[in-house]
């Protein structure tokens, strides 16, 4: 007896040596298609990247700048008298350390106080970043006078907590804002 010839567009047939055809071999060919269209999309993602096509610019970035330079200027400043202040880390006391945050928030209300004499960005929408962001220093300041309070009372254990904006703390706002706008001094010191 002999075996029955089998039809190659048979889809019964499924040895692996048979010819896809019909629905099979239209999957096959999509599949084929949106596999080479991702591979095609990923290579032009790293392609772009690597080539700094579009904008990377953060929303934070202030294009005046002049006033960036002079407030740059200004935290350079303060930042020098800053550095001669004894670590608070190293205090024996906690009465010890609230004396050096006492001392660092005087420095840091003084430097924002200067920013904020600064002559703004004649640009209306960065002139809003800036007052966003000295608000942020006054919400970081009242944080550390609130650790003041807690350290003047003698608890040992502690720790600065900051406040919070979209659930994250402020000094991340502040620190971005210095960092895009070259401003590295005028970021929150790590002191506490």
């Amino acid at each position: 007896m002999t075996p029955p010839e089998t039809d190659p567009n048979d889809p019964a047939d499924e040895s692996p040596d048979a010819p896809l055809a019909g629905g099979a071999l239209v999957r096959r060919r999509i599949g084929m298609a949106l596999a080479t269209l991702g591979v095609l999309a990923i290579v032009l993602m790293w392609v772009a990247a690597f080539n700094g096509w579009g904008s990377t610019d953060s929303v934070d970035q202030l294009s005046d700048t002049q006033w960036t330079k002079q407030a740059n200027a200004v935290c350079t400043k303060w930042r020098d008298e800053f550095d001669t202040l004894p670590a608070a880390s190293d205090a024996k006391t906690p009465q010890d350390r609230a004396a050096s945050v006492e001392d660092s928030i005087d420095i840091l209300t003084d430097m924002t106080d200067e920013l904020a004499a600064l002559e703004p960005p004649p640009d209306p929408t960065e002139a809003s970043l800036v007052t966003a962001w000295l608000g942020d220093w006054d919400r970081h300041i009242e944080d550390r006078q609130r650790f003041v309070d807690v350290l003047e009372s003698g608890r040992r254990d502690s720790q600065f907590t900051e406040s919070l904006r979209d659930k994250k703390q402020v000094s991340r706002y502040i620190d971005r804002f210095a960092r895009v706008n070259n401003m590295e001094e005028c970021g929150t010191p790590g002191d506490i």
